[in-house]
């Protein structure tokens, strides 16, 4: 199946034409989780209890049979379901080969004939594509370019690249200081570069000026020390960073899509579910205001550190 841009699939999103199998591949957390909110939004709130499920490749009793079952199962009283399948790379290597063999067949079943009111979503870094099940995903999904960017020459090649188009130049001083205030994290590079080229339109230049004036002082450059701090059950680290990340300027949703990635690559699995459970609730209550965001993220770093939340 050909691969299409994250625009591609919100653009389908809104049209309300979803396809069977998605795969959404890349290092960019930030868009993948955004992505996968969209496609849950897709189901009124209170319905999502029954029709979402979110699996996980790494928990030892998610097996390719049980996201088969989840995804033959038909919606309640919705028009769709929405099954997620985060950390697709480890489902999809081959464990056994009698595994392999009873999984790639129920998987080559599935695809060729999808549930029509099923929306079935592999989430993952990468995928081997020597490997047998994963060529049958790529042969049959609808797989969507979560890429990022990488290297921060390549983070500065892309920002120059948006400028040129936006017809606005980018001193060389501003666009240090705006990689150094930005940290190179994607999802911030483009929120904040949204806003400089908006401010230097008149102008056609941006200056370093202009970059302290509308993303203000330094940035919080290590920006994954706050999941290390969540990694060690560090609750005051942890608040701290928080705060960091927030008072610089960080989209709430954005830093929940940081914490999702903790709790989806680091976290205990004998604690996961316990922290999914929490990850979804906060997601819902900062989509439906159910709270301020930064109290909202606050609970939720104390429970994922380990302290009771209050």
């Amino acid at each position: 199946m050909p691969t299409v841009t994250p625009d591609t699939l919100r653009t389908q999103i809104a049209k309300g034409s979803l396809a069977p199998i998605y795969a959404l591949i890349g290092r960019d957390e930030a868009a993948k989780a955004a992505l996968i909110a969209t496609l849950v939004d897709t189901v009124e709130p209170e319905l999502r209890a029954f029709n979402v499920d979110r699996l996980y490749g790494s928990d030892p009793g998610v097996k390719i049979g049980t996201v088969m079952d989840a995804a033959r199962t038909l919606p309640w009283m919705a028009p769709r379901r929405v099954v997620v399948v985060m950390q697709a790379e480890k489902l999809l290597i081959s464990r056994s080969d009698e595994e392999a063999s009873g999984g790639l067949e129920d998987l080559e079943r599935y695809l060729a004939e999808p549930v029509p009111s099923t929306v079935l979503v592999f989430v993952a870094a990468d995928l081997d594509k020597r490997l047998n099940l994963t060529k049958v995903v790529y042969r049959t999904a609808t797989v969507v370019d979560c890429g990022g960017m990488a290297e921060i020459g390549e983070v500065e090649a892309w920002v120059k690249s948006r400028a040129a188009q936006a017809g606005i130049a980018f001193d060389p001083a501003a666009i240090r200081a705006f990689l150094v205030r930005t940290g190179g994290e994607v999802s911030r590079v483009r929120t904040d570069l949204d806003r400089l080229l908006l401010f230097a339109s008149a102008s056609g230049r941006v200056t370093a000026a202009d970059v302290g004036e509308i993303i203000g002082g330094a940035g919080v450059t290590d920006i994954w020390a706050l999941n290390r701090a969540l990694e060690r059950s560090a609750t005051g680290e942890a608040l701290r960073e928080l705060a960091l990340l927030l008072d610089e300027g960080a989209v709430p949703y954005m830093v929940l899509g940081q914490i999702r990635s903790y709790v989806e690559r680091s976290m205990p699995a004998s604690k996961l579910a316990t922290a999914t459970e929490a990850l979804m609730r906060t997601d819902l209550a900062m989509k439906t205001s159910g709270g301020d965001p930064r109290v909202l993220l606050e609970r939720l770093v104390v429970e994922l550190s380990g302290s009771p939340a209050r």
